[in-house]
């Protein structure tokens, strides 16, 4: 069953290909007779891209309410539609207006397909697959081409064409189970899939980067096949005719170069292929601008399109590593539509600096286009080898997470995580079972807590790792916690009473259902039940948390810092211990006290980070979600400085956080490095 879905989906991105290169080769057979100028085709493809790039960035929303089998369906049945439409029309406007289901019935299957593939199939398939795509994409002009050798109009090759498409919807309407079971069958990952918007996404480490190399990516493969020809016959003097069959060797380099890939991704990886084919297509852009002779132009041409070939389905398969598995499908869709965006725009652009300019900057674009994308995918990978290590995540058992300490870990593993650790508020509870599902997955676990304590009057976070966390010191924290906590939460309850908001006991004691500490209703809570009634939809004070607004990335938490933290209006005081009595305690029990987040905690008191190094802190959690490029430079220089220890960690908490994931801390350091330096606390957790 599993290969015949296999089997379905590569016929699947055959019939993405199809269509995709016929009006270039049917439109000088169409334009006279519909009475358009030869520019028209350039609007017909400007709506046919802007609907690919609306439905690329709305495909989670549909997968995830409609699922991937589902929305496939319907997005070749709108192509479908729209070819049928194609071959029924007799002006330029009914073309205008069959582009629009034409563009939107792209998008939405590209980026969905290619996510199902990336979560669920190795590498090679993913080359294959795209491999499959060139073969269709080939085949579609050839039946345009077939359809008017024989005598028949345009119109007969856009309902053959169209007629296929059929035929696969039927197909694909009888794999729906197949896509219901392998669904089922992978214990409930799509379960972790979360929606995020553009803003959240562009937030996520690494995010701007990528999408950024999809478009430089996009941009030199259109650029290099559209002008291929043009730069041969106007800047190199060869037969138009001879620039026509070379320029075909550059989308053959780019089809047989994915068909090899494929044969050889799954032992070097997405990121080593990636670099073979950006080198490679380095080289051919190099050649491209010599002094040469014909044979340069056909070789660097060739090898730029041997370049492009294991790129784009090889960033497309590290999308799930890249950005975990919950946040894949959005960021698949982000990275389609930035695709099409390179493939549609930077052509034409070239066209007019061609026509204005020379078109000898042809090869000099190329190599811009390359080197962009090098240094994006690059950084993309440093990214990458920062989430291979976060020691700072809360489970359930912190008043303000969301998942038990076995999903914690499993939710790491499939984010690439090597080394973790769950320090929660207060709390050394989940370490026994995070411990124990890290072994099972084969991850390094280091014994953390967060403790909540005091220095001058300032309220700071200290975080605890490789220490014996079976210590009654540890449960006494707690205790102190929890004996303050059910008096403190009724009196946030009166403080958000006061603040005009008609909020219950019942509200609280409803939503702490949820919750693993039921007594204790945290800033996150109140805020959570606040934008959730339908009478505050429009308060004035609640906009800025809603979707769009100013403080709207993390609503819970932002909502929290502004009115339940220390000095707010919804403040309450809890007795913490002193700061100096969280390191002792920490350091009697044989481990290691790092500063939390000071770039939060120390906003406008910095002048207290050497008092408090000089307190017995042990290092600096240089690397925070909540801390700026600067941020982290400054706190990573401070440590280093005084020879203690860094360490990186997101502050991953679930829905009170959403725009936090994990592995999010954005640290400069090499992992190795990083393992090197905390090897002390390493040393016996792993």
């Amino acid at each position: 069953m599993f290969q015949l879905l296999l089997v379905i989906i590569y016929l699947a991105f055959i019939s993405l290909g199809l269509p995709d290169a016929l009006l270039g080769s049917a439109w000088p057979s169409m334009y006279r007779e519909l009475g358009a100028s030869v520019s028209y085709a350039g609007i017909i493809s400007m709506i046919i891209a802007g609907g690919t790039i609306i439905s690329s960035l709305f495909s989670d929303r549909l997968i995830r309410n409609f699922g991937t089998g589902r929305v496939t369906v319907v997005s070749v049945a709108m192509t479908a539609a729209a070819l049928f439409g194609f071959s029924s029309s007799h002006s330029f406007l009914q073309l205008c207006v069959w582009a629009v289901p034409y563009g939107l019935g792209a998008g939405s299957v590209d980026a969905g397909l290619n996510n199902f593939v990336a979560l669920h199939y190795k590498s090679r398939h993913m080359s294959w697959l795209h491999c499959f795509w060139g073969i269709g994409a080939t085949a579609g002009p050839y039946i345009m081409g077939l359809c008017l050798t024989r005598g028949f109009k345009w119109n007969s090759g856009y309902m053959v064409v169209g007629v296929i498409q059929i035929a696969l919807v039927a197909c694909l309407v009888l794999s729906l189970p197949l896509w219901k079971v392998k669904k089922d069958g992978n214990s409930g990952q799509d379960t972790t899939h979360r929606q995020i918007t553009l803003r959240e996404g562009l937030r996520l480490p690494g995010a701007k980067a990528v999408l950024t190399a999809f478009f430089c990516y996009c941009a030199l493969e259109a650029t290099a096949g559209l002008w291929a020809s043009s730069y041969m016959v106007l800047h190199k003097g060869i037969a138009p005719q001879t620039a026509a069959k070379w320029a075909s060797f550059f989308y053959l380099g780019i089809t047989l170069g994915r068909l090899a890939s494929g044969f050889v991704t799954d032992r070097l990886g997405d990121r080593n292929m990636v670099r073979c084919g950006q080198l490679t297509a380095f080289a051919g852009t190099v050649i491209l601008l010599l002094p040469a002779g014909d044979g340069a132009v056909l070789t660097g041409l060739i090898m730029v399109g041997l370049g492009c070939a294991p790129i784009y389905p090889s960033l497309l398969h590290e999308t799930p590593d890249n950005f975990g598995v919950q946040y894949s499908q959005s960021m698949m869709g982000m990275q389609m539509a930035c695709a099409y965006v390179g493939s549609t725009f930077m052509p034409p652009l070239f066209g007019v600096a061609a026509e204005r300019i020379s078109v000898t900057l042809y090869p000099v674009c190329l190599v811009i286009f390359v080197v962009l994308m090098i240094g994006m995918t690059e950084r993309m990978g440093r990214v990458q080898m920062e989430k291979l290590m976060d020691l700072h995540m809360h489970s359930y058992y912190s008043d303000d997470g969301e998942f038990s300490p076995e999903e914690l870990v499993r939710q790491c593993a499939m984010s690439g995580i090597r080394v973790m650790s769950i320090a929660d508020h207060n709390s050394v509870r989940a370490n026994d079972e995070g411990r124990q599902a890290a072994r099972r997955a084969g991850i390094r676990y280091v014994s953390g807590i967060e403790i909540d304590c005091t220095f001058r009057g300032v309220n700071l976070h200290v975080l605890g790792y490789g220490f014996d966390d079976a210590s009654d010191d540890f449960a006494c924290i707690e205790d102190n916690i929890s004996s303050q906590a059910a008096t403190a939460s009724r009196q946030m309850l009166c403080a958000t009473r006061k603040m005009g908001f008609d909020v219950t006991e019942e509200d609280m004691e409803e939503l702490a259902g949820d919750y693993y500490w039921k007594d204790r209703w945290t800033g996150e809570m109140f805020a959570e039940v606040l934008l959730g009634r339908e009478e505050y939809k429009d308060h004035p004070l609640l906009l800025p948390y809603r979707e769009g607004g100013a403080r709207g990335d993390n609503p819970y938490v932002n909502f929290y810092w502004d009115f339940y933290s220390q000095g707010k209006c919804c403040y309450v005081k809890m007795e913490y211990p002193k700061l100096e009595q969280a390191v002792d305690i920490i350091h009697r029990n044989g481990g290691y006290a790092v500063l939390a987040h000071p770039g939060v905690n120390l906003k406008d008191c910095g002048e207290l980070l050497d008092p408090i190094l000089e307190a017995g802190v042990d290092g600096i959690e240089a690397f925070s979600s909540y801390h700026s490029e600067e941020q982290a430079g400054f706190y990573h220089k401070a440590a280093c400085g005084r020879f203690r220890m860094i360490t990186c960690g997101s502050d991953y908490h679930g829905k009170t956080k959403p725009s936090i994931s994990i592995g999010g801390h954005g640290c400069t350091v090499p992992y190795e490095e990083m393992v090197r330096q905390l090897e002390c606390i390493l040393g016996e957790n792993g």
